[in-house]
């Protein structure tokens, strides 16, 4: 099993993310908060997608697939958010993360996702990201993960970036994939 706490840079994990991240990240770990009801993690059907209209055009979702990789799980994306397609270039709704060419850092990224599922919380990270254009950048990240049973992560709920343009205006709210 993977390290549940990775040697990633820009990560937190639990609610101690709530002491640095924006009021945004802090009202969707809210909501998620609120869905677990007692349980270790809330499930996808919790969620409303009215309740996370103020996110969509940013959000991703991973289905976990177990063992589909020698060395651990992989991950399919569910749903991705329309501007996260648009800013990346690329839609890889339905494609695995190991063979999707979104991912500039594919093991990395597994890494990552991996290290959510062992350890059962939310992440949030803020280290550098390739862009289109070949610079990078830092933008908030909230992976919420979500489990039918409560306890084992079946799916990873993704806050791609903070979605407000550079005016300041909330970003479109559309989606592609099935939520």
């Amino acid at each position: 099993m993977p390290d549940p706490s990775p040697k990633l840079p820009g990560l937190i994990d639990g609610p101690g993310l709530l002491s640095i991240c924006g009021a945004r990240i802090a009202r969707l770990y809210a909501l998620w908060d609120a869905k677990r009801a007692g349980r270790l993690l809330p499930a996808r059907r919790d969620f409303d997608v009215a309740e996370l209209k103020p996110w969509l055009g940013w959000i991703a979702i991973y289905d976990v697939a177990a063992n589909a990789l020698p060395d651990g799980h992989d991950f399919r994306y569910r749903l991705v958010g329309t501007n996260f397609v648009r800013y990346h270039n690329s839609d890889p709704t339905g494609q695995l993360v190991s063979e999707s060419g979104l991912a500039s850092d594919r093991q990395a990224m597994l890494e990552n996702l991996r290290g959510i599922c062992a350890a059962r919380l939310p992440r949030y990270r803020s280290d550098n990201l390739p862009c289109v254009d070949m610079r990078t950048y830092t933008p908030p990240r909230l992976y919420l993960p979500l489990a039918v049973d409560g306890e084992t992560v079946e799916m990873i709920l993704l806050l791609g970036a903070d979605p407000v343009d550079a005016s300041g205006r909330i970003a479109d709210v559309s989606y592609t994939g099935t939520l």
